[in-house]
């Protein structure tokens, strides 16, 4: 039987151009797995070790094509590579050469997966190891103190990653439950997943998870639906968002306030965020003593340094570790400089333009969630340090956008009207019957 154009296109996309073969079930099993063993945050260096073994497995069954893989696609780990560097700077170079190599073996086992794995299977893969580390953090019900009380804060060390932990598994619910190419068994498991989400959202008390997890759960229905129309309709409802987004810019002070007030009535917390304001405060003459390079990639929060001290002292924090100045931007200012912050928001700008290209080229329900993931978590940048986070997902959303753009790079709307020409004459074809002289 011959498939549409249609269908065709379909297919293709929910690979994200990425092919299928007898091999990806192995692969599928082993980003489960890679992904069950990172999620925990409390034990880094077993974590670290073992997430390396997953990845040389992946590596040693392709090494060809993963060494090349991570050849060709250098640039989605760039900043990584300045981590990395800032060792020769760093004031604390032991710690910056640990944590800059675990950031670029996280970013080359982001790479080699995103090109053996298609986006698709990708997100059941990821779903359903957060549904298996949701069940088993609750049942270990670790708890921490917070302004609230006693919250849960599951294997992630802290309430502010859990509750990251729930939104993220919540876009993944929303992206099983709306997409009909994933397995049944699986999409059914989605409901009992949203409903553990929203308790984890609701029990740790993140205003910033919750409106996170709002944020992006109305983009990616909002994607998933606008994704449907032809390609000229999914570029106007994209100029539309960003013309019903921009006077949010404008009104950016009494949103900060209603937050504030948010904050403060609801949630019961100060109306600085929880001293996040007196944190920013306290970072700019640290930023300024080496603000072009910075301190040196996660060399800051270090027992020994006098600035960490007097924070950690002023935060009755007595373990003097896990800690950070609740912004990205400025944390990566701390650690890299000037040139961290320009690299960082330059691939930052350069991710969410690729995705939404790949998603207009070819959408589908998990190139939306792609999307919808990477704003939710932008979303938490002025108020979260999210760059361990962000430095392996940006090499992961960077691949998978690269490939769909590669493997789609013909103009949507030439498509489409191809398409349409060959099914008119199709059609008068069969009323008229064929034509002297005209070749068919």
């Amino acid at each position: 039987m011959r498939l549409s154009a249609n269908s065709r296109e379909d297919r293709r996309a929910a690979s994200a151009g990425i092919p299928d073969d007898d091999g990806s079930r192995v692969d599928w099993w082993l980003l489960f797995l890679l992904q069950c063993i990172t999620i925990p945050q409390t034990f880094y260096t077993p974590g670290l070790i073992a997430s390396t073994a997953v990845s040389l497995i992946m590596v040693a069954r392709r090494p060809a094509q993963s060494l090349s893989a991570i050849g060709r696609y250098w640039p989605t780990y760039a900043l990584v590579l300045l981590a990395l560097a800032s060792v020769f700077w760093s004031e604390q170079p032991d710690k910056t050469l640990r944590t800059g190599i675990s950031a670029l073996l996280f970013a080359f086992s982001a790479i080699v997966f995103a090109t053996r794995v298609g986006i698709t299977r990708a997100v059941s893969a990821l779903f359903l190891a957060s549904f298996v580390m949701a069940i088993i953090q609750l049942a270990v019900h670790r708890t921490g103190n917070a302004v609230e009380g006693l919250v849960p804060i599951g294997l992630m060390g802290a309430k502010n990653g859990f509750s990251f932990f729930g939104q993220q598994l919540l876009l993944l619910c929303l992206a099983m439950a709306l997409d009909g190419n994933q397995p049944k068994p699986l999409r059914l498991l989605s409901l009992p997943a949203t409903l553990i989400a929203l308790y984890i959202l609701a029990a740790t008390h993140s205003a910033g998870g919750m409106v996170s997890a709002a944020i992006g759960s109305a983009i990616l229905i909002a994607m998933v639906v606008i994704g449907k129309a032809p390609p000229r309709m999914r570029a106007l409802c994209l100029v539309a968002l960003v013309v019903v987004c921009a006077p949010l810019a404008a009104s950016h002070q009494e949103v900060e306030t209603a937050a504030s007030d948010f904050s403060q009535d609801v949630l019961k917390k100060d109306t600085t965020l929880t001293g996040r304001a007196y944190l920013w405060y306290r970072a700019q003459p640290i930023i300024g003593q080496k603000p072009v390079l910075g301190h040196g990639f996660q060399a800051f929060w270090t027992q020994g340094n006098e600035d960490a001290e007097g924070l950690w002292n002023w935060a009755k924090n007595k373990s003097r570790a896990g800690f950070n100045f609740h912004n990205t931007y400025i944390e990566m200012q701390v650690d890299l400089g000037m040139v961290g912050l320009i690299g960082l928001i330059g691939m930052l700008a350069i991710t969410v333009l690729l995705s939404a290209a790949a998603w207009l080229t070819a959408p589908n329900v998990s190139l939306a969630w792609m999307f919808a993931a990477m704003v939710a978590l932008l979303s938490r940048t002025p108020t979260e340090s999210m760059i361990s986070s962000i430095l392996p997902q940006i090499a992961t959303w960077l691949v998978y956008a690269w490939v769909g753009l590669k493997h789609h790079s013909p103009a949507p709307l030439a498509t489409e009207r191809t398409a349409t020409r060959e099914r008119r004459q199709h059609q008068r074809g069969a009323t008229r019957g064929p034509v002297p002289g005209r070749t068919r």
